[in-house]
């Protein structure tokens, strides 16, 4: 049995301030270009994308609560299909039997529903806010890879780095607390939760990928 660390880094930046204007150009105005949501979002499935292609995110949340659901590209249980090691499994069997019209005898033997190779989840970062922080629409820029939360005169902005397996989560004002959240949803693949530790210099998680 082996064990992935994710290595992903996700750096919280406290600001007093409200984020940085820019110019706004005719091309970044576009709506073509621009996501919008209203909070709240209380599902992982209708948040915000972002990500780089190997480090993904989805932000979402409601109220003082906003949560971002982390992800990494290679985190998979490489456990093979059963069909896949069955006898006689092989491509001269696969063209013999498509060929001579036994499609259906075939998928049946060999390309039954199972659960395994799968993307395995990863884990969700929780930030807090002060009780009397709301949040009121989620936003997505795909020209800047930048996404926000308004809060009614402050956002949040989250940045995934295109090089780096590292984002960033900067708020105004103060947070309450934040934790990292693992997902349950391995134990239906016969994992257990992955453990979440902690030191001095940042917290991290530590998944059962039975590879």
């Amino acid at each position: 049995m082996n064990y992935l660390k994710i290595i992903t880094s996700v750096i919280v930046i406290l600001t007093t301030f409200n984020c940085t204007n820019r110019a706004n150009v005719k091309k970044e105005s576009d709506a073509s270009f621009q996501l919008n949501l209203q909070a709240p979002i209380d599902k992982w499935d209708e948040a915000i994308p972002l990500g780089n292609g190997l480090t993904g995110g989805l932000l979402w949340g409601a109220d003082n609560e906003i949560r971002l659901s982390l992800d990494r590209g290679d985190l998979w249980d490489l456990r093979e299909h059963p069909g896949f090691n069955a006898p006689g499994f092989n491509y001269d069997t696969v063209q013999k039997m498509a060929n001579s019209g036994q499609s259906d005898l075939l998928n049946k033997q060999y390309a039954r529903a199972n659960d395994f190779p799968t993307k395995l989840p990863g884990c969700r970062l929780v930030l807090t806010l002060p009780e009397n922080t709301r949040s009121q629409s989620f936003h997505l820029d795909m020209l800047k890879g930048l996404g926000t939360v308004d809060l009614g005169g402050k956002k949040i902005e989250c940045f995934f780095s295109a090089v780096k397996p590292v984002a960033l989560v900067k708020i105004p004002g103060g947070l309450k607390e934040f934790h990292l959240v693992a997902n349950q949803a391995v134990t239906k693949l016969g994992n257990q939760p992955a453990s979440i530790e902690s030191d001095e210099n940042g917290t991290w998680l530590i998944q059962d990928a039975m590879l």
